[in-house]
């Protein structure tokens, strides 16, 4: 897995590539711990890259998604959606 930051003016876009599996999930714990310990909590995630995401990873997702003030995910199923938001009210959201 490899992990891109960008910090926006109001948003920090994390970039994920690879595979989020047990073995790399602490990793994206840990970076959702930083950025929240910076009072960051507008996050846009695009998973473009991402091959693949096990149980494990899709649960730091979701606790993720809970702290977050703002959360969007861009670049879904191959490019068809070039912008979804996922709201806490939406029943398929994170």
């Amino acid at each position: 897995m490899h992990i891109e930051h960008r910090r926006l003016n109001r948003v920090d876009l994390l970039e994920i590539s690879g595979r989020i599996d047990a073995a790399t999930s602490p990793r994206l714990k840990q970076q959702f711990e930083a950025l929240f310990e910076q009072g960051r909590y507008r996050i846009v995630l695009d998973l473009a890259q991402l091959e693949y995401i096990s149980s494990p990873g899709l649960r730091i997702l979701i606790e993720a998604r809970k702290r977050a003030r703002d959360w969007k995910l861009t670049d879904l199923e191959g490019g068809r959606y070039p912008y979804r938001q996922t709201s806490r009210s939406h029943p398929r959201g994170l």
